[in-house]
């Protein structure tokens, strides 16, 4: 499958690891966590946590941890903390986020986000970010039923958006994400941010990719392939008619050789005269 822009009905995202560099800060919450109620195992847990809904990670902590703590007011002081750190430090983009939507606005291709943070969370850092208007649909984890690995989420974004799974990409970084994708049979595109991925996550990717820049020059390639290669052709023809003149050149006798840079030199200063 080339992936031409032209063929795809849209493009949907994660949010937590794709478009914000946000999932070490919550990792970085939970360990202090860890450390002031000496809870053990928290990055484990924590990484499980990663894609999954609220109601899902709730879960997840109660049956780690439910006979040590108050999971409700453990769930809460986590989210205080990252509150304190996003206001100490921001909430940073990933590289390319924003070049990456404008590109997709340029094109008037629909453009989803389907996160697991709940809808108010996710409008929040959206127009904190000033990207809230980048996105025609957005789906929160408190609007469904069945958190990532489920497909739900995004069925319910392309359903959203009105257009079809098979021909709409998804970009994510975390294994539920991948999966969920998968299995709404979409076009998986995976951005690793914490976590590499296993063999059996590579078996459902259209694509992995380093970076959102990669995403970007990747579309930009299948959409006018021909230019690229135009291009490429061009410049690689350049080199080998310099190396062709200094080969032919350096055969000429000194004198002669002397009086073509002489001319060279004359007709450049003739060029800069007439641009100015």
């Amino acid at each position: 499958m080339g992936l031409k822009i032209s063929e795809l009905d849209g493009i949907v995202f994660d949010m937590d690891g794709v478009i914000f560099d946000s999932e070490v800060i919550g990792l970085e919450s939970w360990e202090r966590l860890g450390k002031k109620y000496g809870l053990t195992n928290v990055h484990e847990n924590a990484m499980k946590c990663i894609g999954r809904s609220t109601v899902d990670t709730m879960a997840i902590l109660e049956a780690a941890y439910g006979d040590k703590v108050s999971i409700p007011e453990l769930y809460d002081e986590a989210k205080a903390i990252c509150a304190d750190i996003i206001a100490e430090r921001g909430l940073p983009l990933k590289s390319g986020a924003r070049e990456l939507l404008s590109y997709l606005k340029e094109r008037d291709i629909k453009v989803g986000l389907a996160s697991s943070t709940s809808y108010k969370g996710v409008i929040k850092n959206l127009k904190g970010a000033g990207l809230l208007d980048y996105f025609h649909v957005i789906i929160g984890g408190d609007m469904i039923k069945h958190s990532k690995p489920q497909p739900e989420i995004y069925l319910l974004a392309c359903e959203k958006l009105g257009v079809r799974p098979e021909k709409t990409v998804a970009v994510e970084d975390s294994y539920n994400g991948i999966k969920a994708a998968y299995n709404a049979k979409m076009i998986p595109i995976m951005v690793p941010d914490l976590i590499a991925p296993t063999d059996e996550i590579l078996s459902m990717v259209y694509k992995k990719m380093d970076s959102l820049d990669a995403v970007l020059e990747y579309l930009k390639h299948k959409q006018n392939p021909s230019a690229y290669h135009r291009g490429a052709f061009i410049y690689v023809r350049k080199i080998t008619l310099s190396l062709l003149q200094l080969r032919q050149r350096s055969s000429l006798p000194s004198s002669l050789r002397l009086r073509l840079s002489r001319n060279e030199r004359t007709q450049q200063r003739r060029s800069c005269r007439q641009a100015s």
